[in-house]
């Protein structure tokens, strides 16, 4: 129960380019960032998303990469014996239903990082949605880095 409060998330919003109203889009739980070591240059990100209204995720975006993806693991048309990974334009967040992001479906993918992403620190990440009318909105995130972080990593996931 604490932990699900500690990862509730409000929308931050900026008025002039993004005009949506409401501030309470998305509740993130269990968001956390897989750990790098030196020289390792991607690695992934993963959480349970539950918008409050229908939404579309269309980007990420992180000052810890120069290149911040949605990405779709997923069985091989071709053989159902290979894993595809690939990138996807956007994310459908139906009202009310958890989309969940883990290893070996949806992730966010950071690649050509710019850092070491050290355990039990944390790496800001922008979430970019639209509603069904086009309008914008963002969510900033501080993500955990490491293993599905507890209840008492309070001070570590907060709003930005």
């Amino acid at each position: 129960m604490i932990q699900k409060i500690i990862a509730i998330f409000t929308l931050s919003i900026a008025a002039t380019a993004f005009p949506h109203a409401d501030h309470a889009h998305v509740d993130v739980d269990s968001a956390w960032i897989r750990p790098t070591v030196k020289g390792q240059m991607g690695t992934g990100g993963f959480m349970k998303l539950t918008a409050r209204e229908d939404l579309r995720l269309v980007r990420v975006s992180t000052p810890a990469a120069k290149i911040a993806e949605i990405h779709e693991m997923r069985t091989s048309k071709a053989d159902v014996n290979v894993m595809e990974m690939r990138a996807v334009a956007g994310i459908d967040l139906p009202k009310g239903k958890t989309v969940e992001f883990n290893p070996g479906g949806y992730h966010l993918m950071l690649m050509e990082l710019t850092q070491v992403l050290a355990v039990n620190s944390t790496v800001p990440v922008t979430f970019y949605f639209k509603d069904p009318k086009g309008a914008e909105s963002k969510l900033d995130l501080k993500i955990h880095v490491g293993r599905l972080p507890s209840a008492g990593d309070a001070a570590v996931m907060h709003k930005h």
